[in-house]
């Protein structure tokens, strides 16, 4: 039987796993796994050509989050939003991969020069400059000014997938905490000014 299903021409010196399933299919006794594996490896051919044990990997990098506050940071726009009490409708956030520290920042529009200006002022100017800045794919990110902006500044600039909000999930999420606060009506945007004002 073993013949049949592994050296036969139909079973084509398959591996001990495809070799097992197919038995497994029509046949079963007392430690048939083990003998299938004691058979195959007696296969000169299988010994050659394949391996019984997968080869083995190089340890699994768990994390890539940065050993320093602020070494590296995710970028990101929430908006538009309801005009608040000091007529903004964006937020520019600005998360700390380590701490997961944001500052957020309303700002009045979300054009380029707007985001490069208040990142430099509210975040680099106060917590010193990123080594790594992630960013989305929006057009503000990803124009010549806010390129420069990283350059000048000495910044590795890294842009996430498109559509693939989830290699930034912590900012996501932080996004749509905003975004629920802010629709909850003048006590929430004033509340949300405060946040703001405060770094959250």
């Amino acid at each position: 039987m073993l013949y049949e299903f592994h050296d036969a021409p139909v079973g084509g010196d398959r591996g001990m796993n495809k070799t097992f399933r197919a038995i497994k299919l029509r046949y079963a006794w007392p430690n048939m796994r083990r003998d299938i594996e004691e058979y195959v490896k007696q296969c000169k051919s299988c010994q050659v050509n394949k391996m019984l044990k997968p080869k083995r990997k190089a340890p699994m990098e768990i994390t890539s989050t940065a050993k320093h506050p602020f070494e590296k940071c995710y970028l990101g726009i929430v908006g538009p939003l309801p005009r608040s009490a000091t007529g903004n409708r964006y937020i520019l956030t600005c998360q700390d991969d380590l701490s997961k520290y944001v500052v957020a920042t309303q700002i009045g529009q979300q054009d380029a020069e707007t985001v490069a200006k208040v990142f430099v002022s509210q975040v680099v100017l106060t917590y010193g400059t990123p080594s790594i800045v992630q960013t989305d794919q929006g057009a503000n990110f990803v124009s010549e000014v806010f390129k420069n902006t990283c350059k000048l500044s000495k910044m590795k600039k890294n842009q996430s997938a498109a559509f693939h909000p989830e290699s930034q999930g912590s900012t996501e999420r932080s996004h749509r905490v905003f975004s629920a606060l802010c629709k909850g009506g003048p006590d929430e945007l004033e509340r949300m000014d405060a946040l703001c004002r405060l770094r959250v």
